[in-house]
């Protein structure tokens, strides 16, 4: 939920859902990203930056680049790659068996605007 500015910059928050091979956690965040054209496919980047809850509960981070297909009207879907960050370090023993958890890497997102 959000608004744009100038059809190229858009501001707004989110919630999501991460889950990973022993947690879950679920992201609360603002967001930006900046498009770089106003056609029907055009290149982006964005940063949401926020707070986990849950398992992987700390600090959130997701910048990321991808590209947008606006294919009907205000209907849009859209392609990422980023880096995700969360506060809780590695070794520190959070899930239910006490095993160590690295919720940080390379993330992939697909995802649909409207």
């Amino acid at each position: 939920m959000g608004f744009s500015l100038a059809l190229v910059f858009y501001i707004g928050a989110g919630v999501g859902v991460r889950l990973g091979d022993d947690y879950t956690s679920i992201p609360l965040y603002g967001s930006v990203r900046y498009t770089f054209l106003k056609k029907k496919i055009s290149p982006f980047i964005d940063a949401k930056v926020g707070y986990s809850l849950l398992d992987a509960a700390g600090f959130y981070a997701n910048p990321g680049a991808g590209v947008n297909w606006n294919f009907y009207k205000t209907l849009s879907v859209f392609l990422k790659v980023g880096y995700t960050y969360n506060s809780k370090a590695y070794g520190e023993a959070w899930n239910k068996d006490g095993d160590d958890v690295y919720p940080h890497g390379v993330s992939a997102s697909i995802g649909f605007s409207f």
